[in-house]
This record gives structure tokens, C-alpha cells and sequence, in this order.
């Protein structure tokens, strides 16, 4: 399995140099290995492993999805208003993102 991925890792390697082929970001891709990405990952584990972030995203879980439910609700009330109404429904869904 491992030499699976790492072939597909250096396909899509390929496929990336390629296409950025002449910018100043081949530089970074032609150091990026399977092998380092592999280690980031794993550190990143060790990292946030202990946090208790997976236990409040649980736990905002179903107030989530309720506010997701009554944004999706609004959105196609909107769409059925005005343009003004859409406008302000938008500025208030971008402030709820950047608030975030």
C-alpha cells in the first residue's frame, strides 16, 4: 500500500510540476516528498492530539447543524425576494464568516 501512495505521490508530483512549470513555486514542490508530507502530518497529530477541540466541535455538533438548516432556509426565502433582500443576506453571512 505504502508504495501505491508514494507512486501516486510522485504522479501527482509530476502533474503539479508541470503545470507551474517556469513559476516560483517549483522550488517548494520539488522538495515536497511523500516521506515529508507523511512526517508533517504525523507531527501535526502529536500536536492537536491532546487538544479537547474534536470534544467541543462534537459537542456544538447539533447547534451547528441547526444553524445550518436555518441558513439554508433563509438563503431560499431570499432568492425568492428582492435583490436588496439578497444583498443584506449576503452581508450578513459574510460577516458571520469573517466574524468566525
Amino acid at each position: 500500500m505504502a508504495k501505491f501512495l508514494d507512486g501516486e505521490w510522485n504522479r501527482a508530483l509530476e502533474l503539479q510540476l508541470q503545470r507551474l512549470e517556469g513559476k516560483k513555486y517549483v522550488g517548494v514542490l520539488r522538495c515536497l516528498s511523500y516521506e515529508s508530507f507523511q512526517t508533517s502530518i504525523e507531527e501535526a497529530d502529536r500536536l492537536y492530539a491532546r487538544r479537547n477541540i474534536a470534544r467541543h466541535v462534537t459537542a456544538l455538533e447539533p447547534s451547528l447543524a441547526h444553524l445550518n438548516s436555518f441558513v439554508a432556509a433563509i438563503t431560499s426565502i431570499v432568492q425568492g425576494t428582492s435583490p436588496i433582500a439578497g444583498f443584506i443576506w449576503g452581508l450578513i453571512q459574510m460577516i458571520i464568516v469573517v466574524s468566525w
